[in-house]
């Protein structure tokens, strides 16, 4: 990216973090409703990883607003869904509005 002009002026810190083996947690000690657990097994996810449990407990239990910022494929969407699916479990009528920058998300992959 340095290299790019188009980023310039943008970056303005270069790290480099070595990798880590995933922290996971076994599905059936996660913070979900049994049932919740089941659909979720039944599709294959047996665990979760701990940065989701640290989501889903906070936004399940304290109510709390919490942004999730992780590489590709590390599991936002379950952070993110499983709450709206939690609350319809609890309460039938309830309902969430979930907003996508599709069009930033996009052009951010055209660069």
């Amino acid at each position: 990216l340095r290299a790019r002009p188009e980023y310039k002026w943008e970056l303005v810190l270069r790290s480099v973090v070595p990798a880590r083996a995933a922290q996971c947690i076994p599905l059936s000690q996660s913070c979900l409703s049994p049932a919740l657990r089941r659909a979720l097994s039944a599709r294959g996810i047996e665990g979760l990883y701990t940065h989701q449990e640290a989501a889903l407990r906070e936004v399940l239990f304290s109510g709390r607003h919490v942004v999730v910022a992780t590489s590709t494929a590390s599991g936002k969407s379950v952070a993110y869904g499983a709450p709206v699916v939690q609350a319809v479990l609890d309460d039938p009528h309830a309902r969430a509005l979930l907003l996508f920058p599709t069009n930033a998300l996009a052009n951010d992959q055209m660069r």
